[in-house]
């Protein structure tokens, strides 16, 4: 048995919420990654890897382990279920399995499109967003994601399961969505790729939790790093705590105050280094570390992250990159200027 966590987004153009749903996926299937039938288009696309199913078929039917603890061997398990742990051909095989729940989704024809692109659903490897434009749209698509389970022989634990409404009409009271025949529960927060996202007017992230993370792995440091040198104490936390602080960071839209919280987090490491009082500015001191304060750091990742973006996008819309390498350039030479007048005036 392998679990699978798959989440959905609904958006509600009609009552201005968005509701998020989170869900456990329950993998109990037989070799069922090489058992689905593929459309005709599927057929086609996958033309070439269709052949080699019956060598996969007879190569995962084969698969046995047996677990080593010291210098003791366990007997000899037959794997029946799932993929190689760690396979090159592993995320491959397990795409082509999952991409029967977007194609179903997509054939709703569901109104959640930019510029002609479905956006219905989101999957980062075994997280999946779904986005509907309203909460009748929402439970149409759980059931079709329940119905293509049972197609696949898997299972969704709605006991992990909860919903979570942004929006003008948040704080209405919605009806509950229904997950296999069992009700989902409206949650105030959701932790959904590591960022917890609050439930409100608006689309918040929580950031009380990530003080927290930050601040333990801060104590952590302090207490195995007293007699060191500032500046590899300093060294230790950018490169253990920093990380905690400015996770995803790229990709949130935060506003001024969380951004400032954060600040205030990672100058505190520089008062507790080198003994500032709460009231003195430590600016001056990051700038003659020749270091960068939180907001100069988070709109560096973020011209990375749009940089990186511009290039992936240049790959399906132009043949040669030089395009989406120009742009790429010209932000982050742009947002590097930017950020260099900023911390110098």
């Amino acid at each position: 048995m392998r679990c699978r966590r798959v989440t959905t987004f609904v958006h509600s153009t009609a009552f201005m919420t968005c509701s998020h749903v989170y869900m456990t996926l329950l993998f109990l299937f037989d070799c069922g990654i090489l058992r689905f039938t593929l459309s005709p288009s599927q057929k086609n696309r996958y033309c070439s890897f269709i052949c080699l199913f019956p060598v996969l078929r007879d190569w995962y039917s084969k698969l046995f382990v047996r677990v080593k603890w010291g210098t003791a061997l366990s007997e000899v398990a037959m794997v029946s279920c799932g993929v190689r742990q760690g396979g090159v051909i592993s995320p491959v095989l397990f795409n082509v399995f999952i991409n029967v729940f977007i194609n179903r989704l997509r054939s709703l024809q569901i109104r959640c499109h930019v510029k002609g692109l479905f956006l219905g659903c989101l999957f980062y490897a075994d997280d999946v967003m779904l986005l509907c434009p309203s909460v009748t749209g929402l439970q149409y698509m759980l059931d079709v994601c329940v119905a293509t389970a049972d197609l696949l022989s898997l299972k969704f634990n709605p006991l992990k399961s909860h919903c979570l409404a942004i929006g003008k009409f948040a704080s209405v009271s919605l009806p509950s969505m229904q997950l296999d025949s069992h009700p989902i529960p409206w949650a105030s927060s959701i932790k959904y790729l590591g960022v917890y996202i609050v439930s409100g007017s608006k689309l918040l992230f929580e950031i009380a939790s990530v003080k927290q993370s930050f601040f333990a792995a801060c104590n952590s440091i302090y207490a195995q790093a007293k007699s060191i040198d500032e500046t590899l104490h300093l060294s230790l936390q950018e490169s253990y705590c920093l990380p905690v602080l400015t996770y995803a960071v790229a990709g949130l839209n935060l506003s001024v105050r969380p951004e400032n919280e954060l600040n205030a987090c990672w100058n505190s490491v520089y008062r507790k280094l080198f003994s500032f009082h709460k009231w003195e500015s430590v600016k001056y001191c990051i700038y003659g570390l020749n270091r960068l304060d939180l907001h100069s750091i988070i709109r560096l990742r973020r011209a990375f992250f749009t940089g990186i973006l511009c290039c992936q996008l240049a790959r399906y819309l132009w043949s040669p990159c030089v395009i989406g390498e120009t742009i790429y350039i010209f932000i982050l030479c742009f947002l590097s200027s930017s950020s260099s007048s900023f911390f110098l005036a």
